[in-house]
């Protein structure tokens, strides 16, 4: 993610037309939604918690927003 970030200016704001991704691309876009989901699933105490939908919405608002639930 990281070498694809440096090598293309324009990671991670690819406009949404552009759906033909190669290989690299399109692994660092799963990286970078990989690393979204578990920073929203990670409690204050740093463990992994199981959120309700609701719950998971809630985080991943505020997460958006920069601020963690506590």
């Amino acid at each position: 993610m990281r070498k694809n970030a440096a090598a293309d200016p324009l990671f991670p704001h690819h406009p949404t037309s552009d759906q033909f991704f190669d290989e690299s691309q399109f692994e660092s876009y799963r990286r970078l939604g990989l690393h979204v989901v578990e920073e929203i699933l990670r409690a204050p105490d740093g463990k992994t918690y199981e959120y309700a939908l609701s719950e998971f919405v809630a985080a991943a608002e505020a997460y958006a927003k920069g601020h963690r639930l506590q």
